[in-house]
Protein backbone atom coordinates (compact mmCIF):
# COMPACT_ATOMS: atom_id res chain seq x y z
CA UNK A 1 0.00 0.00 0.00
CA UNK A 2 1.23 3.38 -1.35
CA UNK A 3 -1.59 5.36 -0.03
CA UNK A 4 -5.02 5.72 1.58
CA UNK A 5 -6.25 7.02 -1.29
CA UNK A 6 -10.19 5.43 -2.70
CA UNK A 7 -12.99 6.21 -5.07
CA UNK A 8 -16.36 5.84 -3.47
CA UNK A 9 -18.98 4.80 -5.64
CA UNK A 10 -22.38 5.51 -4.42
CA UNK A 11 -25.25 4.03 -6.12
CA UNK A 12 -28.55 4.30 -4.67
CA UNK A 13 -31.75 2.78 -5.94
CA UNK A 14 -33.37 5.03 -8.33
CA UNK A 15 -31.10 7.76 -8.05
CA UNK A 16 -27.65 9.73 -10.21
CA UNK A 17 -24.57 7.45 -8.46
CA UNK A 18 -22.05 9.57 -6.59
CA UNK A 19 -18.80 9.68 -7.20
CA UNK A 20 -15.66 10.90 -4.89
CA UNK A 21 -11.88 10.45 -4.03
CA UNK A 22 -11.21 10.57 -0.57
CA UNK A 23 -7.47 10.40 1.03
CA UNK A 24 -8.57 8.75 4.40
CA UNK A 25 -4.94 10.02 5.46
CA UNK A 26 -5.02 13.40 4.36
CA UNK A 27 -9.10 14.40 3.01
CA UNK A 28 -10.79 13.23 6.51
CA UNK A 29 -11.94 16.72 8.84
CA UNK A 30 -11.02 16.35 12.81
CA UNK A 31 -15.04 16.64 12.58
CA UNK A 32 -15.95 13.93 10.48
CA UNK A 33 -13.72 11.24 12.20
CA UNK A 34 -15.09 12.31 15.75
CA UNK A 35 -18.81 12.19 14.45
CA UNK A 36 -17.76 8.55 12.81
CA UNK A 37 -16.55 7.17 16.59
CA UNK A 38 -19.41 8.86 18.25
CA UNK A 39 -22.05 7.46 15.25
CA UNK A 40 -20.25 4.09 15.71
CA UNK A 41 -20.03 4.35 20.16
CA UNK A 42 -15.84 4.08 19.31
CA UNK A 43 -15.95 0.86 17.30
CA UNK A 44 -14.20 3.31 14.18
CA UNK A 45 -12.23 5.46 17.13
CA UNK A 46 -9.80 7.16 14.77
CA UNK A 47 -8.12 7.41 11.45
CA UNK A 48 -6.43 4.23 11.64
CA UNK A 49 -9.03 1.51 12.58
CA UNK A 50 -11.35 3.68 9.83
CA UNK A 51 -8.81 2.24 7.01
CA UNK A 52 -7.86 -0.66 8.59
CA UNK A 53 -11.76 -1.29 8.00
CA UNK A 54 -12.16 0.07 4.85
CA UNK A 55 -9.13 -2.62 3.84
CA UNK A 56 -10.91 -5.05 5.43
CA UNK A 57 -14.22 -4.51 3.62
CA UNK A 58 -15.64 -4.09 7.35
CA UNK A 59 -19.85 -3.16 6.67
CA UNK A 60 -18.94 -0.18 9.83
CA UNK A 61 -16.45 1.26 7.77
CA UNK A 62 -18.02 1.02 4.55
CA UNK A 63 -21.15 2.65 6.17
CA UNK A 64 -18.83 5.62 7.54
CA UNK A 65 -17.63 6.53 4.45
CA UNK A 66 -20.41 6.40 2.56
CA UNK A 67 -22.01 8.49 5.31
CA UNK A 68 -19.45 11.12 5.36
CA UNK A 69 -19.74 11.52 1.27
CA UNK A 70 -23.34 11.88 1.69
CA UNK A 71 -22.93 14.63 4.88
CA UNK A 72 -20.65 16.69 2.55
CA UNK A 73 -23.64 16.88 0.05
CA UNK A 74 -26.29 16.98 2.66
CA UNK A 75 -25.76 17.54 6.07
CA UNK A 76 -29.18 16.28 7.45
CA UNK A 77 -28.08 12.42 6.13
CA UNK A 78 -28.54 10.60 9.34
CA UNK A 79 -26.55 8.02 10.26
CA UNK A 80 -28.91 5.57 11.53
CA UNK A 81 -31.39 6.10 8.40
CA UNK A 82 -28.42 5.53 6.09
CA UNK A 83 -29.10 1.88 4.80
CA UNK A 84 -27.55 0.79 1.61
CA UNK A 85 -26.73 -2.98 -0.18
CA UNK A 86 -23.21 -3.69 -1.17
CA UNK A 87 -24.51 -3.76 -4.45
CA UNK A 88 -24.94 -0.09 -4.37
CA UNK A 89 -21.57 0.94 -3.42
CA UNK A 90 -17.90 0.09 -4.86
CA UNK A 91 -14.81 1.02 -3.59
CA UNK A 92 -12.04 1.44 -5.38
CA UNK A 93 -8.40 1.80 -3.91
CA UNK A 94 -6.66 4.46 -5.85
CA UNK A 95 -2.94 3.95 -6.48
CA UNK A 96 -1.40 6.63 -8.63
CA UNK A 97 1.70 7.77 -6.13
CA UNK A 98 4.79 6.31 -6.65
CA UNK A 99 6.75 5.29 -2.89
CA UNK A 100 8.83 8.43 -3.24
CA UNK A 101 5.27 10.91 -3.82
CA UNK A 102 3.94 9.38 -0.76
CA UNK A 103 7.48 9.54 1.47
CA UNK A 104 7.08 13.16 0.38
CA UNK A 105 3.88 13.91 1.36
CA UNK A 106 4.31 12.42 4.37
CA UNK A 107 7.18 13.95 5.70
CA UNK A 108 5.48 17.49 4.65
CA UNK A 109 2.96 16.30 7.82
CA UNK A 110 6.12 15.34 9.84
CA UNK A 111 7.38 18.49 9.74
CA UNK A 112 4.23 20.56 10.19
CA UNK A 113 3.41 18.24 13.47
CA UNK A 114 0.35 16.83 11.71
CA UNK A 115 1.32 13.24 10.98
CA UNK A 116 -0.94 10.96 12.35
CA UNK A 117 -0.20 7.02 13.85
CA UNK A 118 -0.64 4.85 10.46
CA UNK A 119 1.16 8.00 8.69
CA UNK A 120 4.24 7.77 10.70
CA UNK A 121 4.29 3.95 10.56
CA UNK A 122 3.84 4.07 6.80
CA UNK A 123 6.80 6.64 6.63
CA UNK A 124 8.92 4.23 8.85
CA UNK A 125 8.14 1.76 6.42
CA UNK A 126 9.05 3.84 3.79
CA UNK A 127 12.38 4.71 5.39
CA UNK A 128 13.34 1.12 6.17
CA UNK A 129 12.68 0.51 2.68
CA UNK A 130 15.40 3.25 1.37
CA UNK A 131 12.82 5.17 -0.19
CA UNK A 132 13.83 8.88 -0.85
CA UNK A 133 11.19 11.37 -0.77
CA UNK A 134 10.55 13.02 -4.17
CA UNK A 135 11.09 16.90 -4.38
CA UNK A 136 8.46 18.42 -4.52
CA UNK A 137 8.16 22.20 -5.69
CA UNK A 138 6.31 24.86 -4.62
CA UNK A 139 3.77 26.66 -6.40
CA UNK A 140 5.17 30.01 -7.49
CA UNK A 141 1.21 31.27 -6.72
CA UNK A 142 0.95 29.67 -3.69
Amino acid sequence: MSDARFKLTYRPEGAKPIVEDIDILDGLKASEVIAVKKATGGAIAGVAEFLSGIMSSDMEAIKALVWIVLKRRMSTVSWDRLDFTLSEVQIDYVDDLTDEQVAAKLVAHEQSGTINELGAKRLAELREAGVVPAVVEEDPKA
